[in-house]
């Protein structure tokens, strides 16, 4: 995040977030792990694993339509 500018909102936890990754649905609790909301707060997409650039922009474009 310091090398490339994020204007998403962006959540960080230590150990504590193990439990509301594992709610959201990442059950084996492996990382790199996204949760994309919309704007009312309900869960729209799941992903574990790495984004790539095309990925991410796919999946907000369907957010945002």
């Amino acid at each position: 995040m310091k090398t490339v500018e994020i204007t998403l909102p962006i959540l960080i936890s230590g150990v504590q977030g193990i439990d509301l990754m594992r709610r959201l649905g990442n059950r084996t609790g492996g990382l790199p792990f996204t949760v994309t909301l919309d704007a009312a707060g309900r869960v729209r997409e799941r992903k574990l694993g790495a984004y790539t650039a095309a990925e991410l922009k796919a999946g907000l474009d369907r957010l945002l339509r």
